[in-house]
């Protein structure tokens, strides 16, 4: 409408000028009110020129109306249009400049502007005709007036830039106005006017104090309702750049819609309002309209079926919006829209919202406007965990967004709600109960206040309210607390809180700087801990600390009350605290001591100690005084608990800032009739003893006191189950807030027993006494107490070196180097079985049959490397110069022993006690080299019965619940060597003895070869070069199998097995010799040698059955060889008497033979001789007869050789015996030889060595 107006005003000033120069000022005035349809009057000057180009110069130009009131007035006009168009009839407007025009439209009650009442002299212009460019208007003003509504619209400070085609358009419009107090900047653009009387106009506009960007677009024309336009617009929220080169700022909100504007009203028929991203926005879509009359409104509703606000702001439902992110973005959303400076009212509908991965439901509310902001009428929404959120309030959006109203929250499954709410992040949080919650809530920046809040929590009623403020510009923050209640829940209120107020209210300075706290319960409940009458009143503020009362009438059994003022408690404190506490049993407290401080070593030994600490009346006063910036403080604790005196006083002058420089005096007394008790206390833990002794500590500082930066020198005195002991050195704390102290300690006593047992470092049941007198130097720090000593005494044993005590990985940790003179295996052992030593053998049997116990070092780790003299490891034997490490942890001891000398050699082991509860496990090995026999064999009046060097090895396990039980599943095994040595009481010259004996024809009885043999056998040694053997242990019993001893005068083999269960031994051997020139057949020289009995001192059992034997065996053979002998002479006799006769018949035959053959040598020489005077081949037959000859000789003699000796053959032994007899001239007393002697038929009686008289020797 404005483009039209100004081409209206253009063509009214301008083109009445080139009708007729002469008479400009009339004909503009008369052409003017053709085009205009309003009578024009120029009551100013009138200037025009023709060269260079026409122009024309106006002043005061009048239009319409009354001389009083015209429709338009203009200060100026001012034109310049080319000549040669002007020739031809056309008007091109090289510039123009228009001066303060004032125009005023009307309308009328029949809805049609005024300027439209036009006269009939207007009909005639042709409006192509002309052309502007460059078309300045400056300062003008127009003002709108509606006279059906009453409406009156005034624009003023018009500066812009117009072009025109033509009359009839396009235009195009560019510059600034001021519409209601607000600058505007502006662009028109339009079609041209069309047959129907309509142009298209696109208006754009943007607002400079709202940062909002307005573009509308449609036909403006009229109808029979009179002017209008109507078509599209957008509405964009502009956002400021964030100030990072190259990032596009992120969208706004924005609006969308059509529009239909008309003099009375604005409609938007329909319209979408979006936030988010725009490839994912949440939008709300309504209809709205805005009454245009004198009293203008608007109305509006806005909904969604859905809003998914996870897609939108999240990414997606796998990592879902944010519910406190979301709400911000939305929250921040409403506040930049623009309150509208008419009053109307906008419905919100939104049946579903997803957020967070769940979906808030039934959202509904209406907000009206206010001067400052919004009234929020009946909202209401169904959240997740069947919560119904209720609220009525005004939201003020300047200048600054708050809300004050009322809120009701009702939450059936409020867990469900928190984890909804926080995004999951409930992991510490208890199961929160159902609850309802009413009240007035004011929510501003850097403000939250609840009052008169009521709250109801299962059986719980609340009243009262809270207020959260933080002072301009990020200043102090002050949280006030007002709340009465019946019973509280302490978790349920802390989780309730920290759900709303997003934080952990264990971190008090994340929520606050001072609080004033005000609540009164007649039950308050944590965890399972009810505190009855409870009622706190006080406030810390700018580090004053005001206690106007606190007081618990009852927890667990105890009443504590408290009250006082302390200003200035990070700087100088002044003022007075009192606390007093009267309990008859604190073991309820110590929940509330956890909760108060968790996880602080405090806590930790309260809840240890507690239960030992009853009943206790303790008052504690500190008064502080501050003078010159520096605190005087006194703090005294008077009272007993559990039994134990208490008697302190402590002074302090200095700051807690700088606290370790302040000076420091102390002066304390502890006192308990029962030193364990007073240990427990402490939090150690001690082994009841039926007599423990009484326990003082006295601590007084020295020398007037001094700073704990450079060290407080004092002394502590007193006694400890019977021992005394006192303390002189410097304490000090270190700028990391760790302790130190350098000192001496001395401690002696007639007996330590009960002391060590307090602590742990004593068996049960162990009676001796161990007087103590010990001096060190005593060092703390890091955490740890290390002692250096020497000369210490503990009952017989003297020792030096260095302990340390202290933590290591939240476990207390005993270590040391310590040299001692005597040392016992058996009481480590003791300590990893839980049994005194005198325990572990028992005289009804071998081994203890008394069940094992947990190991008597618990509840601290132990760790020693010990040097001793001499390590006594049993049954009399000894380690000398041994080196021993030792641990004992939990249920593990180990002991290990990495050097050592023994017998004379060296010796290495370890051993390993696994102990849980009683159920032991034992395991161990040992390593002995180069030591001597004779120290570890039996002996036998005052002697070894061997002696050598041996080495040994082995290892073995076992477990039980006794040490009877260990050694009867004891299993393991190993090998030894014995070298070059000897065995006494083993003469192998005892075999060549006893067979003398024999030989020389002693009648010997069996018992009396045993007591011969064992004689002769102890009567020398068997030498021996190498023993080589190796064991096994299986149920408690070692077996040694396959043992030679290679000597060379003698071998002994055999074995040995030793019961450990039994503690007995039985091993065989044979003791055999080569008998050389007494060797008999079937039979060898030997003995069985049995050793058993207690391992200690068995007994030796000699088997002389195989001597006998080879005695009985040599007899028999020495008879039946002289038997042999004289049947060797008889039969010699025979055989002389019969190789006679042979001798006798062979000389015959052979002459025989000679003579036969000498007679046919003759005759064969004569027929030879014959012969030879025959023709040669008769003698060649006569050389074939005579080898014939020869051949059947030689056959001839062969058969006779044969023939007698198968006659000599035939003679048997009977007949040559006869024969050889009947020769033999006979004697005058001949009689049968006696029977051979047949061995005994018992082999173990006596066989008769002497021969028969009758047999001559």
């Amino acid at each position: 409408m404005g483009g039209i107006i100004i081409a209206v005003l253009v063509s009214a000033l301008v083109i009445p000028w080139f009708v007729d120069w002469n008479a400009f000022r009339t004909t503009f005035e008369r052409e003017a009110e053709k085009i205009l349809g309003q009578p024009v009057t120029v009551a100013g000057t009138a200037d025009a020129s023709l060269l260079p180009m026409p122009s024309l110069v106006f002043t005061d130009v009048r239009v319409g109306g009354t001389p009083d009131k015209p429709m338009m007035t203009v200060d100026r006009f001012a034109v310049r249009i080319e000549l040669i168009p002007l020739i031809s009839g056309t008007f091109k407007v090289v510039d123009m400049a228009i001066t303060r025009p004032h125009l005023q439209v009307t309308v009328g009650a029949d809805g049609l502007p005024d300027w439209l009442r036009r006269s009939e002299a207007s009909k005639s212009l042709d409006p192509d005709a002309v052309t502007l460019e460059k078309v300045d208007i400056s300062d003008g003003v127009i003002d709108y007036r509606d006279a059906r509504t009453g409406r009156a619209v005034s624009l003023s400070n018009i500066n812009a830039a117009v072009d025109a085609r033509s009359l009839l358009g396009p235009w195009k419009i560019e510059g600034g106005l001021v519409a209601d107090g607000v600058p505007t900047t502006f662009r028109v653009a339009t079609g041209r006017r069309d047959p129907n009387n309509t142009i298209r106009v696109k208006l754009e506009a943007n607002p400079a104090t709202v940062p909002i960007a307005l573009s509308a677009e449609g036909p403006l024309g009229f109808d029979d309702k009179g002017l209008g336009w109507s078509g599209n617009f957008g509405l964009t929220h502009v956002q400021d750049d964030d100030g990072k080169a190259g990032r596009k700022p992120p969208p706004g909100w924005r609006a969308s819609g059509t529009f239909d504007l008309r003099p009375e009203q604005l409609r938007f028929p329909d319209f979408t309002l979006s936030q988010g991203p725009e490839d994912r926005p949440y939008s709300l879509t309504g209809a709205a309209s805005i009454d245009l009359g004198k009293a203008m409104r608007f109305d509006a509703v806005l909904k969604a079926r859905q809003l998914d606000l996870d897609r939108s702001i999240g990414k997606g439902p796998n990592e879902p919006a944010s519910v406190e992110i979301a709400s911000s973005a939305v929250v921040k959303g409403l506040a930049e829209l623009p309150v509208p400076s008419i009053p109307g009212r906008i419905g919100f509908d939104i049946p579903g919202i997803v957020i967070g991965g769940s979906v808030i439901q039934n959202l509904r509310f209406d907000a009206v406007t206010t001067d400052n902001g919004w009234k929020i009428e009946e909202l209401g929404a169904d959240l997740p965990g069947r919560t119904r959120l209720a609220a009525d309030g005004v939201v003020t959006t300047v200048p600054k967004a708050t809300f004050d109203g009322a809120v009701r929250i009702v939450s059936d499954q409020p867990t469900t709600f928190a984890a909804w709410w926080r995004g999951g992040k409930i992991a510490a949080m208890p199961q929160l109960r159902a609850f309802e919650m009413n009240g007035q809530l004011h929510l501003a920046p850097g403000s939250v206040a609840i009052s008169g809040m009521t709250a109801q929590m299962q059986d719980s009623d609340l009243n009262g309210g809270l207020r959260w403020q933080q002072a301009a510009s990020g200043g102090r923050r002050n949280l006030s607390v007002d709340l009465t209640a019946d019973r509280l829940d302490y978790n349920q209120l802390v989780a309730l809180t920290e759900l709303f107020a997003g934080r952990s209210l264990s971190n008090t300075g994340a929520l606050a700087d001072d609080f004033q706290i005000k609540v009164a319960t007649d039950a308050l409940d944590i965890d399972d801990i009810t505190l009855e009458k409870v009622v706190a009143d006080g406030s810390l503020s700018n580090g004053v600390l005001v206690a106007k009362k606190l007081s618990i009438g009852n927890v667990a059994g105890a009443a504590i009350s408290a009250s006082g003022r302390v200003a200035d408690l990070t700087g100088a404190p002044n003022g007075q605290l009192s606390v007093s506490v009267d309990a008859s049993d604190l073991t309820g407290s110590a929940a509330l001591v956890e909760r108060l401080l968790p996880g602080s070593a405090i806590a930790g030994w309260f809840k240890t100690a507690a239960p030992l600490l009853g009943p206790a009346i303790l008052d504690t006063v500190v008064n502080a005084r501050a003078q010159d910036g520096v605190t005087h403080a006194n703090l005294t604790v008077n009272g007993t608990s559990g039994g134990t005196a208490i008697d302190m006083a402590v002074g302090f002058k200095g700051t807690p800032a700088a606290w370790r420089e302040g000076e420091l005096k102390v002066s304390a007394a502890v006192d308990s009739n029962d030193a364990g008790h007073l240990l427990r206390q402490l939090g150690y833990e001690a082994t009841p003893l039926e007599k423990p002794g009484r326990a003082r500590i006295a601590v007084e500082t020295t020398g007037g006191g001094g700073s704990l930066a450079e060290g407080v020198n004092g002394t502590i005195n007193g006694e400890f189950a019977g021992l005394s002991y006192s303390t002189e050195g410097s304490l000090g704390i270190d700028e990391a807030g760790v302790p130190s102290y350098q000192g001496t300690i001395t401690a002696r006593g007639a007996d330590a027993t009960p002391a060590l047992t307090l602590v742990g470092l004593a068996l049960p049941g162990q009676g001796e006494k161990l007087p103590l007198e010990a001096a060190s130097s005593l060092d703390i720090r890091d955490g740890s107490a290390t002692l250096s000593f020497r000369d210490a005494r503990l009952g017989d044993a003297y020792a030096g070196g260095m302990i340390d005590f202290g933590r290591d990985a939240g476990r207390w940790r005993l270590k040391g180097d310590v040299a001692i003179d005597e040392a016992d295996l058996t009481f480590a052992l003791a300590l990893g079985l839980g049994l005194p030593p005198d325990l572990l053998a028992n005289t009804e049997s071998v081994w203890s049959k008394t069940t094992f116990g947990r190991p008597a070092i618990d509840g601290f780790d132990v760790a020693f490397r010990l040097s001793a003299d001499r390590l006594a490891i049993g049954d009399g034997l000894a380690v000398t110069n041994a080196a021993v490490e030792t641990s004992f942890s939990g249920d593990r001891t180990e002991i290990r022993l990495t050097n050592g000398d023994f017998a004379g050699g060296k010796a290495t082991g370890s051993l390993s006690i696994a102990n849980p509860q009683g159920d032991a496990t034992v395991s161990g090995q040992v390593s002995v080299k180069g030591a001597a026999l004779t120290d570890v064999v039996w002996q036998r009046d005052g002697r070894s019965v061997a002696d050598g060097s041996f080495d040994f090895s082995g290892q073995f396990e076992g477990s039980g619940r006794s040490a009877a039980g260990v050694v009867s599943a004891l299993t393991g095994g190993g090998s030894f060597t014995i070298g070059e040595g000897s065995a006494r009481f083993v003469n192998p010259e005892a075999f060549g003895a006893v067979i003398r004996a024999a030989n020389a024809g002693r009648e010997i009885s069996e018992a009396e070869l045993r007591k011969l043999f064992a004689g002769y056998l102890d009567a020398g040694t068997l030498a021996f070069d190498r023993v080589e053997g190796a064991f096994s242990i299986a149920a408690g019993t070692l077996r040694a199998p396959n043992l030679n001893v290679v000597s060379k005068s003698a071998t002994m083999a055999g074995g040995a097995t030793i019961d450990l269960n039994a503690d007995t031994i039985d091993s065989q051997w044979t003791l055999t010799i080569d008998p050389g020139e007494d060797r008999v057949s079937g039979a060898i020289p030997q003995v069985g040698l049995v050793f058993s009995g207690p391992l200690d001192a068995p007994t030796r059992r000699i088997d002389v059955a195989p001597l006998a034997g080879f005695l009985s065996v040599r007899a028999f053979e020495r008879e039946v060889e002289r038997i042999e002998k004289l049947q060797a002479e008889i039969l010699e006799k025979e055989k002389l008497n019969r190789l006679v006769r042979l001798a006798r018949e062979d000389d015959q035959r052979r002459g025989d033979a000679a003579r036969k053959a000498e007679e046919a040598r003759q005759a064969a020489e004569a027929a030879a001789k014959l012969a030879a005077e025959k023709a040669a081949a008769e003698a060649a037959a006569a050389r074939k007869a005579a080898d014939a000859a020869r051949k059947a000789e030689a056959q001839r003699q062969e058969r006779a050789r044969r023939a007698a000796e198968a006659e000599r053959q035939k003679l048997d032994f009977t007949d040559g015996i006869e024969t050889l007899l009947r020769e033999v001239p006979p004697t005058p007393q001949t009689r049968a030889l006696p029977p051979l002697p047949q061995p005994p038929l018992d082999p173990g009686a006596p066989m008769r060595l002497t021969p028969p008289e009758s047999i001559p020797n």
